[in-house]
């Protein structure tokens, strides 16, 4: 996956990936998950694979505003993981994120399903 020049992004699991945008407001790095999410969707994957469909489920967490305190890059990565579980258990091909205290889904997920959150989002 290609980055923007200030970012960066690496395999951090099996199936994991991290993308650190550095400078990128909420609504912003909301907007470039997404973007990336339907940019897979619409692959033509099946030219591949006949039949083969391929989709991604994306935990955004991103930084606070300069004025409040930066949050701990491993507690970034958990609460990043415990929302890509929720955008899994919400029917998967969704981007995740919390707003205001609320985790919400982005973009056609939004209105298309709930979000199944058993138990609290580590932060």
């Amino acid at each position: 996956m290609a980055c923007r020049t200030t970012g960066s992004d690496a395999r951090y699991g099996g199936e994991e990936f991290v993308l650190v945008l550095p400078g990128l407001g909420a609504a912003a790095a909301v907007a470039v998950a997404e973007a990336a999410r339907e940019r897979v969707e619409r692959y033509p994957w099946s030219t591949i694979v006949l039949g083969l469909r391929v989709t991604v489920s994306v935990g955004l967490a991103y930084e606070p505003p300069a004025d409040e305190p930066a949050a701990n890059p491993e507690a970034q990565l958990r609460h990043a993981d415990g929302l890509l579980y929720a955008a899994k258990r919400s029917g998967r091909n969704a981007v995740a994120y919390q707003f205001d205290g609320e985790i919400r889904l982005a973009g056609a997920a939004a209105g298309r399903r709930a979000i199944g959150v058993p138990g609290a989002i580590a932060r």
